[in-house]
C-alpha cells in the first residue's frame, strides 16, 4: 500500500484543481494577494517549524540566491529566474510546480516582509529546496479562504505541492522541498 502525499490528498478531494484554477485566474485578472502573517506557527500536517532539512550530500548543482527590495514586480522576476535555472539542472519537468511555489512564497514576503527579500533555490539528489527570507519574525499562518476571497490560499498551494515545508526558528525564512522526478535529474 502506497503512502498518500499532500498532493494526493488534494487531488483526491478535487481541491487541487480548484486551487490551481483560482491561482491561474488571479494571475490573469489582477494583483495577486495572499495570506496574512499572524503570530501562530503553522499547523498544517506537512508544515515543520525549524530550519530546512540538512542534506547529507551537497547540492548536485550550485543553485542560485538572489536578494531584492520588496516590490510587486519582483515576484514576476523571481518566477522567471527560477524557470530559467530549472532546465539547466535537468528539472524542466518540475518548472511549473517550482515556479508556482516560488510565486506564492515571494508574494507573501513582498506583502508582509520587512526589508530585503531573499530567494534561494538548490537542487539536491532527491529534492529541490526553495527558501524565501523576508526579515519578518512573525511566521506565516495558513488561512481558510472563503469562496469569494481573493487571497488566503497560498500556503494551501505550497502544502499541496511540497513534500515538506516549514518556517525557520526565527520566523524569517519560509522553506519547502519538492521531490525530484525519479529521485534525481
Amino acid at each position: 500500500m502506497s503512502q498518500s502525499t499532500p498532493r494526493d490528498r488534494y487531488r483526491d478531494s478535487g481541491q487541487l484543481a480548484t486551487l490551481t484554477d483560482a491561482h491561474r485566474h488571479r494571475h490573469q485578472t489582477g494583483p495577486h494577494t495572499r495570506l496574512h502573517k499572524e503570530a501562530a506557527v503553522t499547523t498544517t500536517p506537512a508544515a515543520v517549524t525549524g530550519e530546512p532539512p540538512a542534506a547529507t550530500d551537497p547540492p548536485i548543482y550550485p543553485g542560485f540566491e538572489i536578494a531584492f527590495e520588496p516590490a510587486a514586480q519582483r515576484v514576476r522576476q523571481a518566477r522567471r529566474i527560477a524557470r530559467a535555472y530549472l532546465p539547466l539542472w535537468g528539472l524542466a519537468g518540475l518548472a511549473d510546480t517550482a515556479v508556482l511555489v516560488v510565486s506564492e512564497l515571494v508574494t507573501n514576503a513582498v506583502q508582509h516582509g520587512t526589508g530585503m527579500i531573499g530567494l534561494r533555490v538548490r537542487p539536491y539528489a532527491a529534492e529541490l529546496l526553495i527558501e524565501v527570507s523576508d526579515g519578518n519574525p512573525t511566521p506565516p499562518r495558513p488561512r481558510c479562504a472563503g469562496d469569494d476571497d481573493e487571497d488566503g490560499r497560498g500556503l494551501l498551494l505550497v502544502d499541496a505541492f511540497a513534500s515538506r515545508w516549514g518556517v525557520s526558528e526565527d520566523g524569517t525564512t519560509t522553506w519547502c522541498t519538492l521531490a525530484l522526478p525519479g529521485g534525481n535529474p
